[in-house]
């Protein structure tokens, strides 16, 4: 006998007296596995396309949205001086009103701000220009510095961002 017939009869005793049966796979068999896997990478393509596109969606939309500011807002801290008095854009001044003045954001943006101490959120409309403190970004009513909660502190840093900016699409970026 040859070596190789020797050690393949070997190996049958072996598992044989192991008690080990084994189960031979069909010509079926394997043609039915070997169509599952296709079917499997194909599925795994599409998926992986689908991921893709998706990916492709977040991106679009991320770009879509607003960019958020973050700087040191300050309050008007002269208000009585400012009660009836007009804001730059026309607008009765009011301590208890939610608005803003910012340096360039047209009037009329809405905007989204955060008191990045307490994370305390309110809305805002611009209507005046300002602050005229050097470092500042951005001038809130009394009611609004109230609402956010520094009232006592006078200057606090903030995260805010436009809702919408007038005569540009919803969720435009921030302009600096």
């Amino acid at each position: 006998m040859k070596k190789g017939t020797v050690f393949f009869v070997v190996c049958i005793l072996l598992i044989s007296a192991a008690g080990v049966t084994g189960k031979i796979l069909s010509d079926h068999k394997v043609r039915c596995l070997t169509q599952e896997l296709a079917d499997l990478k194909g599925k795994t393509a599409t998926l992986q396309a689908d991921i893709t596109d998706l990916q492709g969606k977040v991106a679009d939309l991320e770009k879509s949205f607003p960019v958020p500011v973050v700087g040191v807002a300050s309050w008007y801290g002269n208000w009585e001086e400012r009660v009836g008095n007009k804001t730059a854009n026309g607008e009765v001044f009011r301590k208890d009103g939610y608005t803003v003045a910012h340096r360039t954001l047209p009037f009329g943006t809405i905007l989204l701000i955060e008191n990045v101490e307490n994370g305390r959120i309110v809305p805002a409309v611009v209507n005046d220009r300002g602050p005229y403190i050097e470092g500042c970004e951005i001038d809130l009513t009394e009611g609004l510095a109230k609402r956010l909660g520094f009232i006592q502190q006078g200057l606090v840093e903030v995260r805010y961002f436009a809702l919408f900016v007038p005569d540009a699409s919803p969720f435009g970026v921030l302009m600096r």
